[in-house]
């Protein structure tokens, strides 16, 4: 089957565009959480719900965004996604109530699940063998999102973050016009099983396939789950325990984003020598033992830098594993996507009454158990992946010697 063609003239460069943006906008609350505090007369539980509400809405983004690609086609259902983000960050960036700005959050919100998900799958399926390359490649555009967000705060000043959101809804503005240029089908849907053969072992097994999804779904909910807890909440952490100025404490949380890009570069290096399973497995247990190094408030500081280094290769090469282990078939992509958005959304409002009621001391803690279901996930779904093959190996015999003497 030839290469399915989706990507043309500068559509895909506005998609990395887009990546960009959706990675600040989830780096950049963070280390503006107490001038929201202030601004609006907000407690630290309050702050954290909020911060919760553009990813509750990305869970919502990502399972819309299936149907509507079906019906619509891919260039209709990704302008909508970046319009959604232009037109919530532009409101966030004038809202001048607190209600208001949760709106804004959460129609952006609706856009970041969508426009994560689709451009994912889009890379995957229109790549060709650029694929996995091209995937990596986005999600470092996405990574450098997250360290530009913090670094943009320190450079304007934590006061100054509607001219951060208003820049960010213009770069999105560019995105959508070279995102015009996409080729409206065929759809991820729409790609026979033919172009992945290996997609049709899994479905001779339905009940380990949904096994299966469900450890990636809870992959992807604790990974994400720390990405945020450490985003939105370790300047706040590092302020109050490490007895860090907010500089640079900022400093250090766009240091852990950076590690992330790094992590990511590093890892699409090792991909040809190391399998997926293995890479989000060795990932995962250095993520564990970084986080644990928080719970020092010396070592804090540098070992969340650490974190985001394990913590990067975890979602980029934990797609690619579940595309090529054939268990990303139909809906079940979007689902373990949606499980990230929930992990996103659940993270800082836990954390944020974690601290408002227990201490900041607390987080650390909360977040090291968290890590842990991670390294817990990625172990389990190595066990089921490669007890999956071996059904195969012990299978394919038997079915080729009931063959071969009927056709002799």
């Amino acid at each position: 089957m030839r290469p399915v063609t989706i990507f043309r003239g500068w559509s895909l460069a506005g998609c990395y565009a887009a990546m960009l943006v959706i990675g600040l906008l989830m780096s950049v609350y963070g280390p503006i959480v107490t001038v929201l505090q202030g601004r609006f007369e907000l407690s630290a539980a309050a702050v954290g719900a909020a911060l919760g509400t553009q990813s509750f809405a990305a869970v919502i983004g990502v399972l819309l965004a299936q149907p509507l690609l079906r019906a619509r086609g891919n260039r209709w259902t990704i302008v909508l996604a970046m319009a959604l983000i232009a037109v919530g960050s532009l409101v966030i960036a004038i809202s001048p109530t607190w209600p208001l700005l949760l709106a804004g959050t959460a129609v952006a919100g609706l856009g970041f699940g969508g426009v994560d998900s689709l451009i994912t799958q889009l890379i995957l399926v229109g790549s060709g063998a650029k694929g996995p390359g091209r995937a990596n490649i986005a999600h470092a555009w996405f990574g450098i999102g997250t360290v530009a967000g913090p670094g943009l705060v320190f450079l304007v000043g934590p006061g100054n973050y509607a001219w951060i959101f208003a820049g960010a809804a213009a770069l999105m503005v560019f995105a959508l016009l070279s995102a015009t240029r996409l080729e409206p089908r065929p759809t991820p849907a729409e790609v026979t099983t033919a172009a992945h053969p290996d997609d049709t072992a899994p479905a001779r097994r339905p009940a380990l396939f949904g096994i299966v999804i469900v450890a990636f779904f809870a992959l992807y909910l604790t990974h994400f789950a720390v990405q945020a807890g450490i985003g939105n909440w370790s300047p706040t952490v590092l302020q109050e325990q490490s007895d860090l100025a907010a500089p640079t404490a900022t400093l250090f949380v766009t240091g852990f984003w950076a590690a992330m890009v790094l992590g990511r570069f590093a890892a699409a290096t090792l991909a040809h020598r190391v399998s997926a399973g293995t890479l989000v497995t060795i990932s995962s247990l250095g993520l564990a033992v970084a986080v644990a190094a928080t719970l020092l408030p010396t070592a804090a500081p540098w070992a969340y830098v650490v974190g985001g280094l394990f913590l990067g290769p975890i979602f980029p090469t934990g797609m690619a594993w579940l595309t090529h282990s054939g268990y990303g078939r139909g809906n079940s992509f979007a689902y373990v996507i949606a499980g990230s958005m929930l992990g996103m959304a659940l993270a800082p409002s836990f954390v944020g009454w974690i601290i408002e009621n227990q201490g900041s001391q607390s987080a650390p803690l909360v977040l090291l158990i968290i890590a842990v279901l991670v390294l817990a996930s990625s172990a389990t779904l190595v066990a089921l992946i490669a007890r999956a093959r071996r059904s195969d190996a012990s299978a394919e015999p038997v079915a080729t010697h009931d063959v071969v003497p009927v056709e002799s």
